[in-house]
C-alpha cells in the first residue's frame, strides 16, 4: 500500500530527469582515461563503484596498482564518506607502528569495530602494544607455523625456502 502511494507521488518530470542523467552518466562512461573513477561533482566515485559492484575486490586491486598502493575514494557528497585506501608497506609500517600514536581514533573505530571487543583491532597506544606483541609472539611459534604449514599445505614450503614472518 505504501509503496503504491510512493510510487503515485512520483511525476514523469522525475522519471524523465532520472532517466536523461542514467544516460548521460552512462554516456560519459565511469573511469577516465586512465581507468580510475572519474570524481563527479554532488555523487563522486559512486556510479564507477555501483557499476563494479559485482567484482569490487578486482577493481580495487586495480585501482591501487594504478596509483601506487594508495587512492582516494570521494564518496557522495552528503554522506562525508571519502575514504583513503592504502596497500603501500612504507604508509602501512607509518600507520601501524612507527606512528601510531599520532592516529587517535578510538572512540570512531571503537563504535564501527566495537564487536571485536578490545583486541588488537580495537586498541590504542599501550593496549595495541601489548596486543601486538601477544600476537608475534603467538605467529612466531613453532606450534602456530606447523599448524599454518598443515593448513596452508604449499604456503609451508614458503616459509622453509628461507622466509620469515617479520615483526
Amino acid at each position: 500500500m505504501a509503496f503504491t502511494a510512493l510510487l503515485a507521488s512520483i511525476g514523469y518530470i522525475e522519471i524523465y530527469m532520472a532517466t536523461f542523467i542514467f544516460l548521460v552518466l552512462g554516456a560519459l562512461g565511469h573511469s577516465n582515461k586512465n581507468g580510475l573513477p572519474r570524481n563527479y561533482p554532488f555523487i563522486g566515485m559512486f556510479p564507477s563503484l555501483v557499476q563494479n559492484l559485482h567484482r569490487i575486490h578486482e577493481k580495487t586491486t586495480e585501482v591501487l596498482s594504478k596509483t601506487g598502493g594508495t587512492f582516494l575514494l570521494k564518496g557522495l557528497w552528503f554522506t562525508n564518506m571519502d575514504i583513503l585506501a592504502t596497500v603501500d608497506p612504507a604508509n602501512v609500517h607509518y600507520i601501524m607502528s612507527a606512528n601510531f600514536p599520532e592516529f587517535p581514533e578510538r572512540a570512531r573505530i571503537q563504535k564501527i569495530f566495537g564487536v571485536l571487543g578490545d583486541g588488537i583491532f580495537n586498541s590504542d597506544l599501550d593496549m595495541w602494544k601489548d596486543q601486538r606483541k601477544l600476537a608475534r609472539e603467538m605467529m612466531i611459534h613453532k606450534r602456530f607455523i606447523k599448524c599454518c604449514e598443515n593448513q596452508l599445505g604449499q604456503g609451508g614450503k614458503w616459509l622453509d625456502s628461507g622466509h620469515r614472518i617479520r615483526g
